[in-house]
């Protein structure tokens, strides 16, 4: 496993989030011949796991926002008026659905606030739709605590607050 400056973005020691394991850090990059590609070995910060994330295909991990931008995605998800739909109207509640199964997935944070603000919105959400908001809620909340150095109990339950008070 290389411990120098790793190719891409990372090196051994930078902190990255995902929504698969959560926060960890870069502890090396190993290539498996047999697969014939080259992963980032990630150590998770939760149970000290180590995830193998190809460095090819889509971006399954990104440092984490800083301070402002949290606070600043936080007084978005209280402020109604504040989110812009960059989504598509959908045709059915499936098509809906599957979207946002889609968008669970995303390591991209903008796009998963304006998905918490608008799943929230929803009057006729149904209850895989509460359990997609609670995912996203729950992917979030492990960033806001890293950032503002919060219980991750204590983040998620900002944010739902944050939610309520969206409602009111």
């Amino acid at each position: 496993m290389s411990t120098e400056k790793l190719n891409q973005n990372y090196s051994v020691g930078d902190v990255v989030i995902s929504p698969k394991f959560g926060v960890g850090h870069v502890v090396g990059m190993e290539s498996l011949s047999d697969v014939g590609t080259s992963f980032y070995v990630i150590e998770t910060n939760n149970d000290k796991c180590r995830v193998l994330v190809p460095l090819s295909g889509r971006p399954q991990i990104r440092r984490p926002a800083t301070k402002d931008i949290i606070e600043k995605s936080l007084e978005q998800i209280k402020t109604a008026e504040n989110v812009v739909s960059a989504f598509p109207a959908f045709k059915s509640k499936r098509e809906r659905v599957e979207f946002f199964k889609e968008v669970l997935k995303s390591i991209d944070l903008n796009t998963t606030v304006t998905a918490i603000c608008e799943l929230n919105d929803i009057s006729n959400r149904g209850k895989v739709e509460d359990q997609i908001l609670d995912g996203l809620i729950a992917n979030y909340s492990i960033e806001v605590a890293e950032v503002t150095q919060r219980d991750n109990d204590e983040a998620k339950t900002l944010i739902y607050d944050l939610l309520e008070m969206r409602k009111a």
